[in-house]
């Protein structure tokens, strides 16, 4: 009989996500899934099945994908892209999103000032989400802002050939949440002390 499993381990230590991973001021951890899984514990990974899917959709509602290519967020159903998602309904996931707004309204005006030769309009002091990557790493000083501020965020990425989509996740009670809403589905939960003891697949 197969089995699925939603799986929580530690942050790698080799994953280059973050300009320096040390300097977080949450210990970040990871959330994969599995399924099919035989046995002897081999099987896909991927938030795939109908089961995965409703543990995303519960979890995460509200969810906001921030494109950094064009500054800006957009809603979702699904964590289909790697990079940085917002998640439920808080006041301060509100604020960073009236940010990327407001900061891309100016970037559009200043253009047509500036072809119309008018004085540009001064950005807002550093909004959290402006120059959020270094050498395409995360900067772990605007990670440690938006978990300052309280906000639902997660980041996608993906490891192979274990673990496959990962989420990693800043907020510690958020994996006992998803186990007691859970419970009752047709899924283990599995807590690991390293990713190393994943199964290749």
């Amino acid at each position: 009989m197969y089995i699925e499993k939603l799986i929580k381990y530690p942050f790698p230590e080799w994953a280059n996500v973050f300009t320096d991973v040390n300097k977080l001021i949450v210990e970040p951890y990871c959330i994969c899934y599995q399924y099919n899984v035989t046995q002897n514990g081999y099987g896909p990974y991927g938030f795939l099945t109908d089961i995965a899917q409703k543990i995303i959709s519960l979890t995460f509602n509200e969810l906001y994908f921030f494109d950094s290519t064009i500054n800006s967020l957009k809603k979702c159903e699904n964590i289909n892209k790697d990079g940085m998602y917002f998640y439920g309904e808080n006041s301060e996931n509100k604020k960073i999103m009236s940010e990327v707004y407001n900061c891309n309204n100016i970037i559009l005006k200043n253009k047509l000032r500036e072809k119309k030769g008018l004085p540009l309009i001064s950005l807002p002091s550093n909004p959290v989400l402006l120059d959020l990557y270094e050498d395409n790493l995360y900067r772990s000083e605007k990670v440690n802002e938006l978990i300052k501020h309280g906000c639902g965020f997660i980041i996608s990425d993906f490891y192979m050939p274990e673990s496959g989509k990962t989420l990693i996740v800043f907020k510690p009670e958020l994996w006992d949440k998803i186990v007691l809403i859970f419970e009752k589905e047709k899924v283990l939960f599995v807590e690991l002390d390293s990713f190393n003891l994943l199964k290749a697949w």
